[in-house]
């Protein structure tokens, strides 16, 4: 009788372990609970599997490691992921390259994140953020890539163009 008292939580364990493994990791969390609880050493499957990109997660398109829909910069290799078009496989298909950041004590920012919002499709909270620290975004027309340094020029902002 007791060994079935002993089994009987050792399957509670594995199935709540399971449970939150498969959330964190982006599985079916009700499925890995019956599994873990039904035959306990399903557990070392969840534990040795990798996170499953999609959903809430996406690979980074630089180092490839599996991270949050919503970063902004990859916590693995610290590369900036708000403007995806500047990502490896695209950067060498644009021509000119704008840097843009807002000066450390500039009152603008307000006004120059909603101008990026409307240039970028990108969040007004994002677009705040990403300004302090700088932003690229690339361009293959030239005038284009002009129009937007002056514009930001005109702003405040310090801006660099790269070819």
């Amino acid at each position: 009788m007791e060994f079935f008292i002993i089994a009987f939580f050792i399957s509670i364990i594995a199935a709540f372990s399971g449970y939150l493994l498969a959330k964190q990791k982006g599985y079916n969390p009700f499925l890995l609970f019956l599994g873990c609880f039904i035959f306990p050493p399903f557990l070392l499957l969840i534990i040795f599997s990798p996170k499953k990109a999609g959903g809430l997660n996406i690979e980074c398109p630089y180092c490839k490691e599996i991270i949050k829909k919503d970063a902004i910069v990859c916590r693995y290799c610290r590369k900036d992921l708000v403007n995806l078009e500047s990502s490896p496989a695209k950067q060498s298909k644009s021509k000119f390259k704008i840097i843009i950041k807002t000066p450390d004590n500039s009152r603008e920012l307000h006004n120059i994140a909603k101008e990026l919002c409307k240039d970028i499709e990108l969040s007004f909270s994002k677009a705040k953020e990403v300004l302090s620290k700088g932003i690229i975004l690339n361009f293959d027309d030239k005038d284009e890539a002009l129009r937007i340094i002056s514009k930001y020029k005109d702003m405040g902002c310090k801006t660099k163009l790269k070819e």
